[in-house]
């Protein structure tokens, strides 16, 4: 099933999706000229981005398609351990030609533990160039990236990325990253008013996040507009964001729909405030008493 923001597509442009979902890569190739002409093709119509998952063993394993500057890239995983990587390449279109890879595509890289990050520019509905990057381990034990560019995505050093993602899932099994990795949520914090949101950091700090940012919108009945969440989006992804608390309550319809929006859990004050009390009851009845008080804000 093709993921991500599929609203308004043609039947033409969706049957091209689903053939990607049935495409496979040569053990020995990166990328094949096939995959990344039909991809492109997909962009050029559509104007938007459009990533695959590629196994280790050359299969397609998901298709999503997203937005100009922003597509879903899923939690995807097939990592045999917590010491090894993903065992999945993510592959994905640039409209505009440009092949760089944006800080996003970096911290998705990291956060999923990829075997390799590749984005391929598209003009004029064709590849143009390819870039990639594999995880790396610095001297102070932090994850890096080693990026490579290709001016021409029909002409991919096939054996060399393919060992540079060997080689990466070997160094980051050695580091042993996985065992020493923050388990403390990364947070955003959304609000109107700079006292309450103060309050609101506290809060969050009590239940363990980490906060990374705070973002005011002042007007609070224009609230936070889709414009504003899409930018909110973007950071989340580049920074590695786990979840997004908004400093008031927020009905299920408007928590779902920022959720589809920002690509991260969201609470609400309330939320939080629940979340608290359950982890300090100790007692059976303290505890009973907080998952009843959950049920029935939920």
């Amino acid at each position: 099933m093709v993921k991500g923001n599929t609203e308004g597509l043609s039947r033409a442009i969706t049957a091209k999706l689903e053939e990607l979902e049935k495409m496979t890569v040569d053990r020995g190739e990166f990328a094949s000229e096939e995959l990344l002409a039909a991809m492109a093709d997909i962009t050029g119509r559509t104007g938007k981005e459009v990533s695959v998952y590629i196994s280790r063993q050359g299969d397609v394993e998901s298709v999503a398609i997203g937005e100009a500057d922003r597509v879903s890239l899923e939690a995807l995983t097939m990592r045999r351990s917590q010491e090894r990587l993903a065992g999945l390449r993510c592959i994905h279109t640039h409209p505009g030609g440009d092949a760089r890879l944006s800080q996003v595509d970096i911290q998705s890289l990291k956060k999923l533990r990829l075997d390799a990050m590749s984005a391929v520019g598209v003009l004029e509905g064709r590849p143009h160039g390819i870039s990639m990057a594999v995880l790396g381990v610095t001297e102070e034990g932090e994850l890096c990236q080693q990026c490579r560019f290709c001016p021409d995505a029909s002409d991919i050093p096939h054996e060399q990325w393919n060992r540079m993602m060997l080689e990466a899932d070997a160094a980051i099994c050695r580091a042993e990253l996985f065992d020493n990795a923050k388990t403390n949520e990364r947070v955003i914090l959304l609000g109107h008013d700079e006292t309450s949101v103060a309050e609101l950091e506290a809060l969050a700090d009590t239940a363990g996040a980490e906060t990374v940012s705070v973002f005011l919108q002042k007007n609070r009945e224009s609230g936070f507009g889709k414009g504003k969440l899409h930018e909110l989006a973007l950071f989340a992804q580049a920074e590695n964001i786990d979840a997004a608390i908004y400093d008031d309550e927020l009905t299920a319809t408007a928590q779902k729909s920022m959720e589809d929006e920002l690509g991260v859990r969201v609470l609400d004050r309330t939320a939080l405030i629940l979340d608290i009390f359950a982890m300090r009851a100790r007692t059976g009845e303290g505890q009973l008493q907080v998952e009843l008080a959950q049920a029935q804000y939920a």
